[in-house]
């Protein structure tokens, strides 16, 4: 079998590691972007996924335990493939102050070894992001019940993390096709991402620097974070809008945020104006009149891209909410009390471990 181990030590400061099928395919799309200064690596348990990909650092994990064939949708395989494989997985984190782990629960690799990865670069004193995805509700119970147990202890591992159910992307997207569907689901998750990497990367007119993130998002528990974009009018005002009511954050009340760091950025030819940040404290001011007492602080950033156009960017990142908030949990109930259907029932490898 073809060893593919690139332990890796070099200088990149963000670090963005995909776990299992749907983290690996993530990070992936995130990689063909070609964004400088950023380290990639995807670690699963099933060898002929991790040689599709064109991520050049790759682990084979628990090589004696799946032998490069995966974990069956078991889990606990999956944990314990990780745990297997933790001195590879700890020379990931040599350096490198921010990590994010990529990855979909109610599987086998994703939903156990992603925790276990997490927990290593936590304790190696990153700053460490978990960006999960839920189930569809027509995925198994067994599945969905899997999915829940994951994301606790995803939680558990983690500084902080950011979860976008499948089952709110289907509802958003329901007349794509499927590939165009799940690469929507991509790109929102390399959007939230990336625009973490984007501030620390870029200098800032009115600078936020990595303490800043690192304030607004250690030990936080559940973050949200998004990005908009808007030109013309009340561009500032409308790309902030934007990045709110995105339709996968719909019913996500920002107001009940504990931290919000918002960092605008605009074309060098066309340089944002003082007038036009006027707006930013109306925008702000709404969420203080909500009587929010929990609101902490807000972080705010300024910068000017290298680029032609008017065009304005937003990234918004608020934490302190709890998984009750973000899980809509009410999109399963919903779906499983409808008519039952004359699909085949979905087999759960789980039994046959």
């Amino acid at each position: 079998m073809l060893d593919v181990r690139f332990p890796y030590s070099g200088p990149g400061l963000i670090k963005i590691i995909g776990v299992g099928g749907a983290g690996g395919n993530a990070v992936g799309r995130m990689y063909e972007r070609g964004t400088d200064n950023i380290f990639y690596a995807i670690c699963n348990t099933d060898f002929q996924d991790l040689n599709r990909s064109d991520v050049p650092c790759k682990i084979t994990l628990g090589e004696n335990l799946c032998n490069g064939r995966g974990c069956g949708a078991n889990s606990k395989k999956g944990k314990a493939a990780a745990e297997e494989s933790i001195d590879e997985i700890s020379s990931l984190f040599g350096d490198g102050s921010i990590v994010f782990i990529i990855a979909g629960m109610g599987g086998g690799t994703g939903t156990g070894a992603a925790p276990v990865i997490a927990k290593t670069a936590k304790e190696k004193g990153h700053l460490t992001i978990g960006v999960v995805t839920m189930p569809f509700s027509w995925e198994q119970e067994n599945r969905i019940n899997k999915a829940k147990d994951g994301l606790r202890n995803m939680l558990a591992t983690t500084d902080a993390i950011m979860v976008f159910n499948n089952q709110q992307i289907s509802r958003t997207y329901e007349d794509r096709p499927v590939s165009e569907g799940f690469k929507e689901a991509d790109d929102i998750i390399a959007s939230a991402t990336l625009g973490i990497a984007d501030i620390v990367e870029n200098p800032d007119k009115i600078n936020l620097d990595q303490a800043d993130i690192t304030a607004v998002l250690k030990n936080s528990g559940v973050a949200i974070m998004n990005t908009g974009e808007a030109d013309g009018e009340n561009r500032v005002i409308q790309a902030l809008t934007n990045a709110v009511e995105h339709p996968l954050l719909k019913g996500r009340d920002i107001g009940k945020s504990s931290y919000i760091l918002i960092h605008i950025s605009s074309p060098k030819e066309d340089e944002i104006t003082l007038g036009e940040l006027n707006g930013v404290n109306e925008f702000v001011e709404k969420f203080s009149k909500k009587g929010n007492i929990s609101l902490k602080e807000i972080f705010w950033g300024l910068s000017v891209r290298d680029e032609k156009g008017s065009k304005c960017r937003v990234t918004l990142i608020a934490t302190g909410f709890t998984l009750d908030d973000v899980c809509d949990w009410h999109l399963y109930e919903r779906e499983k009390n409808k008519p039952s259907t004359d699909h085949a029932p979905i087999i759960d490898l789980d039994d046959w471990a």
